[in-house]
Formats: C-alpha cells, structure tokens, sequence
C-alpha cells in the first residue's frame, strides 16, 4: 500500500487533496475502528458505572444470592461481621472507621452477651436455681432491642448504598432484608462496593463522594 492516497476533487481551483493512508496512522500498521457518535454513546451507557467504577441502576450480585462456602468474605462476615459493617460505612463516607468498628463490636457484643445470658438462665429455670422469669423476661427484651439495633443499622446502610447508585427499591425492602437477611446483604453491599476485595479487619478507601 503507498504511503500516500491521491484523491483528485473536481473543485473551483482545480485543487488535489493529498491524504495520509492508513497505514502510516496506525501504529501497528493495521486496521483501524472508526465509531460513530451513536455507537460509541451505546457502548459507554453499557457499562453503567459512576466516576468510581461502581456499578448504577442495579446490584452487581443477586439480592439473596446461595452461600458462597468458598468465599473467604463469606465466613468474615458470617462469624465476624463487625469488620464488614466497619469497613461499608467508612467506605460510604458515613463515619470513620474507627468509630465504626466500635460501636459495631459493641453491638454484637452486647448482642452475644445476651444470648448467651438467655441460655444460662434457659437452663438454670428448669434446674431449679436462682433463675426468675422477670430476669429472663429483661434479657429477652434486650435481646431484641440489640437485634432490632443491628438490622436497622444495617437496613439504613443498604438504603444509602440504593440512593448513591440509583437502585430500584424502597425502604420497606431495605428493612426487610436488614431484619431477615442481615448477613446476606451486608455481603451484597460489600460486593457491590469491592469491599469483598479488601484485606480482613483494613480500613478500605473512601469513595470519592463522600470524602470528608
């Protein structure tokens, strides 16, 4: 192929417009994809994600995915989730992780201190001990107090994360999922969010939105 490509234009000035051939515009002397307007706007909308690299408009794994065994977030999560709860807020900007790690380990602290509490005292009332049901009684109200604390932390969470990305969903949902499928949909957001990538118990970046 020449170098050069001659077109000879029947203009006013009898001009010859002399343009450079293929070849010598690309680097590796091949072919070279020319996109319209239209098909390159159809392949940027295909990727839906913000400045972030985060995935718009929906999740990017199923609401109520089947247990990932394999998954090494999967167990963090499920014997450990205050490090994943930590790690979503400071990555949504809502607090410092700090902050975050501590209260949320108080939480489940005081969550499993209480049950624990409940079975102790389960038994000791039918062994005929100290046990009273006005004890138990308090111990399962707190029980369900902290309970109802950890889901609605974590409902309100999966409404910030809808909100930031556009998600379909409403705040009914969110509490839903938050009291029913607590675990379940802390590990959606961490998906969704890339905190699944992160190191166990690290502080992952915040997005850029939310820097404070």
């Amino acid at each position: 192929m020449d170098k050069l490509t001659t077109i000879d234009t029947s203009s006013a000035d009898d001009k010859v417009l002399r343009l450079p051939a293929l070849d010598s515009v690309s680097p590796a002397a091949g072919f070279v994809s020319i996109f319209t307007p239209q098909d390159k706007s159809s392949d940027l909308d295909s990727e839906e994600t913000d400045a972030n690299g985060i995935r718009l408009h929906s999740w990017s794994t199923t609401e109520l995915r089947d247990f990932d065994y394999k998954s090494g977030y999967f167990w963090a999560v499920s014997l450990c989730p205050c490090f994943a709860v930590a790690q979503l807020e400071k990555r949504m900007g809502l607090s410092r992780y700090a902050v975050a790690l501590a209260t949320a380990v108080a939480t489940y602290a005081g969550f499993l201190g209480v049950f624990i509490a409940i079975l102790v005292e389960f038994f000791s009332y039918f062994d005929d001990s100290d046990s009273s049901f006005t004890t138990m009684l308090l111990l399962l109200i707190a029980f369900i107090v902290l309970a109802l604390v950890i889901s609605m932390r974590v409902a309100h969470l999966r409404t910030r994360v809808r909100h930031r990305f556009l998600i379909p969903g409403s705040e009914k949902d969110d509490r839903y999922v938050g009291c029913l499928h607590t675990s379940r949909a802390i590990r959606q957001m961490g998906a969704h969010l890339k905190c699944d990538r992160a190191v166990f118990c690290a502080s992952p970046s915040m997005l850029h939105a939310y820097e404070v």
